[in-house]
């Protein structure tokens, strides 16, 4: 019996994570404003990337105090190695004083970040 499969959809080859990025309140020039605003994009891309390839660790606390609710507090870190990150664009609008950043991953081949990541695993 032969079954063909049509419409489905394929496992994605690439993830891309993106950031956006405001300057640093002590940005006293053009340059710096610019600087920093792409630096802080670029973590926020990254830790993106990150998140998507290794996941994220949350952390939640409330607190009640004389039975009532008195705060809440939340948490969250992703950690992790990215091999073969390529940069697909880096853009500030001074106009908007606000930068963008988006890298790319490719999941299968030789470059690719799994390949990278886990050397021993042959694609």
């Amino acid at each position: 019996m032969l079954v063909l499969l049509t419409g489905c959809a394929q496992a994605p080859t690439t993830l891309e994570g993106k950031g956006m990025g405001l300057p640093a309140a002590m940005a006293a020039s053009a340059y710096e404003k610019e600087w920093t605003a792409l630096e802080a994009a670029r973590q926020c891309a990254l830790a993106d990337l990150a998140e998507k390839v290794h996941g994220v660790h949350l952390a939640g606390e409330s607190t009640v105090r004389d039975l009532s609710f008195a705060g809440e507090r939340a948490e969250s870190r992703v950690a992790g190695a990215l091999v073969g990150v390529e940069l697909v664009r880096a853009t500030y609008d001074q106009d908007a004083e606000a930068a963008e950043v988006v890298f790319r991953l490719a999941l299968n081949g030789r470059e690719g970040g799994v390949a990278a990541l886990f050397p021993e695993a042959e694609p």
